[in-house]
């Protein structure tokens, strides 16, 4: 009995670790990548022009940048971790889809309004449950 014992604590600790290594780990970095995406959004909806051309720039390329850069994460850490995006899919989220979005909208940032920003705001708020 003493050896079904000693096997059966291995398996559970090796379970658990795996859990917390393939799953939680990476389901905890997404929401960081989720959270940054949101503070993103917010920001570049409270932007308003100045007057100022070179400053106006100066942000709209910061936003364009920042937004492309967050998709790019997003997209990578869709093929790195893929037991954690099943995880996530189970409650509702695809990190795919957000990524692809964030970086499509970041090449429509100068035509806010149009109907391919709104299609990716879409895409957006669905995969990521943001907005």
């Amino acid at each position: 009995m003493d050896g079904l014992q000693l096997i059966g604590g291995v398996v559970v600790a090796v379970a658990g670790w795996s859990i917390i290594y393939f799953v939680v780990n990476p389901a905890t970095r997404f929401f960081d990548l989720r959270s940054q995406t949101q503070v993103e959004l917010l920001r570049y909806a409270g932007w308003r022009t100045s007057g100022d051309i070179s400053r106006d720039h100066a942000q709209h390329e910061k936003s364009r940048s920042e937004m492309c850069r967050l998709g790019e994460e997003l997209f990578g850490f869709s093929h790195s971790n893929k037991v954690a995006v099943r995880a996530l899919a189970i409650l509702g989220y695809d990190p795919m889809t957000g990524g692809m979005a964030l970086i499509n909208m970041s090449r429509e940032l100068d035509r806010f309004g149009r109907d391919a920003y709104k299609r990716e705001w879409f895409k957006l708020t669905k995969a990521l449950k943001v907005g």
